[in-house]
């Protein structure tokens, strides 16, 4: 998707911040403080739709296989999360993350990745809110996740190999809207998350 209006203003390699409809997004800050460290292109032009004052959490995981960006109007009111296992023989075990699929209101996003395996699932209450994502990832996949929200609840799909990452936004008002990232068609392979002021009808 082409976005006109979207302009670049390049430090570096790579960009500080969007400039889009005269609404700035502020491309954050990693938990540890650094700066981020990845453009992430495609996920800031489909983020031209949504986003408002928000931020990005650094990117985790490889990269390869196919970008990304769940790009739905609406809060995030659903997750569900697929585990893709590997079998040898009778035995099974957790190989990875293989698909995520987001519902934005009351209207289910195209499934990212594979929809085999077991499904694990959770919708949000009315005034609930994804306000962390955690997990393992190494960089050929995503292990682990875990969806926090502000109710205290949590989805977890996945196994306890690789590195820890946590995602979580700056602003302590902020939610999780949208999630970006690659899949190579068997696992999801890296993940970025944006964060922004809850959603509301203004924001059509």
């Amino acid at each position: 998707m082409a976005h006109a209006s979207l302009l670049w203003q390049l430090t570096g390699d790579c960009p500080t911040m969007t400039t889009i409809n005269k609404t700035t997004c502020v491309i954050g800050i990693a938990q540890n403080d650094d700066p981020v460290s990845m453009c992430c292109h495609t996920f800031c032009q489909l983020c031209s739709q949504q986003c408002g004052t928000g931020l990005f959490s650094k990117s985790i995981g490889g990269g390869r296989g196919i970008s990304f960006a769940s790009n739905m109007t609406g809060p995030i009111t659903g997750v569900k999360v697929w585990e893709h296992y590997d079998y040898e023989g009778c035995i099974s075990r957790i190989h990875c993350i293989g698909g995520i699929q987001f519902r934005y209101d009351t209207e289910w996003s195209d499934v990212t990745g594979r929809t085999h395996g077991m499904t694990q699932e959770i919708e949000l209450f009315d005034e609930e809110f994804i306000i962390q994502l955690s997990g393992r990832y190494d960089d050929e996949r995503i292990y682990l996740l875990i969806f926090v929200t502000s109710r205290g609840r949590s989805l977890i799909a996945g196994t306890t190999n690789g590195d820890a990452f946590n995602f979580y936004p700056v602003h302590p008002d902020s939610e999780l809207q949208m999630l970006g990232g690659h899949y190579n068609g068997t696992c999801i392979t890296s993940l970025a998350a944006h964060w922004g002021l809850p959603y509301d009808d203004n924001n059509k």
